[in-house]
């Protein structure tokens, strides 16, 4: 192991840990005393001792990590107990220094009934490694993980009056300086408090497993950040389970047939594959939803489908992993679609003319071409079973232009505003190019809808044992 960022724990520091660990089993369910938590306190304040000493020479972001990493060592005895006994759970919340992080990460992910049931389950790897770049302060709090993503809860402080924590470019190396992400998605803290919490999560590239050691590399408020950490595999990795599926639903004369189910600590997977034959497009389901057996709702998290094979889909939902259900429930009624043959925005920015779309619905009301790129700005009336609330992104991030060349010249795009009436404003930008007029875009989504019921049951029982 590098020595920078992890060391075998001297007998001292065992001790500490072992101490700990008695203090830990020794609650047998009951809530801990306060003569537990202060020796509690004097095995983390000893182990930090330790650290300090031993690394008084180290840069102060690498000084920092490590005293986190001595914690999350001396925890490590206790962890397999946490997570199987919320007794265990809710004692190293009361430990100091933890109850910020698991609270902070309950808030950040208040809506997601998967992380707090991770969390009951102790299924959680403190972290605390904070970096400063000119009196910012950026600390990584804690991680919430599995084979497929990997979800962090992080502080911003120290910033200006004017400035905003908004993040830039994200890499996640491993051991090897391999890229392990396929994407990041973001939250932002929009309070005007002088500490910003934030959540960031990266999705794993398929095929690639979790690693055991970390380099993230993230810009914040136009700053560069770099983290390097163990990865606790024992904890998250190597938990999902998958099961074949042989269901096919139709509606309105358009095949959708499910081919598998993926149950993860945090997501179930199911994956599908449009009917090639179909005579409309599908964009997606307006109302699916995943039940388990006790009627409990788990909300969805994606839909995937322009980054997998043609006519092959992802519906993601939240986790009931922990809650272990028999069986699992997929319904709904209706879908975003258009026939095939209206699936193509055609227009010319330069005239600024809508030449085709499906509908009426849709308005050009701004473009322009120029040396530095192309700007389009449209209304859509989105009516129908969706919400007015839902924002939309209509147009794909490619384009071909009047010789038949193709253009992936997007720089960023989506919905700008919305009215209670469901009149959405859009706006994308494009690199410069020379491109042709007219160009033709193909259509990513629209509030078109088909209709008819499904309910298939996913039997959780005949899921293969973990290895």
């Amino acid at each position: 192991m590098d020595d920078r960022h992890g060391e075998r724990l001297d007998p001292k520091l065992d001790r500490h840990g072992e101490r700990l660990e008695q203090g830990l089993a020794e609650l047998g369910g009951r809530p801990p005393s306060p003569e537990l938590l202060l020796r509690a306190d004097a095995a983390i304040a000893a182990g930090m001792a330790q650290g300090r000493l031993r690394r008084r020479s180290r840069r102060r972001w690498q000084r920092l990590g490590s005293a986190a990493l001595t914690l999350a060592l001396v925890l490590a005895v206790g962890l397999a107990s946490i997570r199987i006994s919320p007794a265990f759970a809710s004692a190293v919340r009361q430990l100091p220094g933890m109850a910020a992080i698991v609270d902070a990460i309950r808030e950040e992910y208040s809506l997601n009934r998967t992380v707090q049931d991770a969390l009951d389950e102790g299924y959680l790897q403190p972290l605390h490694l904070t970096q400063d770049h000119e009196g910012v302060k950026v600390t990584l709090e804690g991680l919430v993980a599995d084979d497929y993503r990997m979800m962090f809860v992080y502080t911003v402080a120290g910033l200006g009056e004017n400035e905003h924590a908004d993040v830039g470019k994200v890499r996640a190396l491993d051991r090897n300086g391999q890229s392990v992400i396929q994407g990041a998605g973001f939250s932002f803290d929009g309070r005007e408090e002088a500490v910003k919490r934030q959540t960031m999560e990266l999705m794993l590239q398929p095929g690639s497993p979790l690693p055991d050691w970390l380099d993230l590399q993230v810009e914040v408020a136009g700053a560069p950040y770099r983290f390097q950490f163990p990865v606790d595999r024992e904890l998250f990795a190597d938990k999902s389970r998958t099961l074949p599926l042989e269901e096919t639903i139709s509606i309105e004369n358009q095949q959708l047939r499910f081919t598998s189910m993926r149950i993860s600590p945090l997501s179930v997977a199911i994956e599908a594959e449009y009917d090639p034959a179909n005579t409309m497009k599908l964009y997606g389901p307006v109302d699916m939803k995943l039940t388990d057996d006790s009627g409990t709702e788990w909300g969805g998290v994606g839909y995937s489908a322009g980054s997998l094979e043609e006519h092959k889909v992802r519906f993601e939902f939240q986790s009931p992993y922990f809650r272990q259900p028999k069986s699992l429930y997929l319904s709904g009624k209706t879908f975003r679609a258009l026939p095939k043959d209206k699936g193509l925005i055609v227009l010319d920015a330069e005239k600024g003319e809508l030449l085709a779309a499906p509908d009426d619905r849709l308005k050009l009301i701004s473009s322009s071409v120029d040396a530095k790129g192309m700007k389009l700005g449209f209304e859509l009336r989105v009516d129908g079973p969706d919400s007015p609330s839902r924002s939309y992104s209509v147009l794909g991030s490619d384009f071909t232009d009047a010789d038949g060349r193709s253009f992936g010249l997007h720089l960023q795009g989506g919905t700008e505003t919305s009215d209670p009436d469901g009149r959405q404003k859009l706006s994308y930008t494009y690199g410069p190019g020379d491109y042709k007029q007219p160009l033709t875009f193909e259509i990513s989504n629209y509030p078109n809808y088909i209709e008819g019921e499904y309910r298939i049951r996913l039997p959780l029982e005949e899921l293969p044992p973990e290895q």
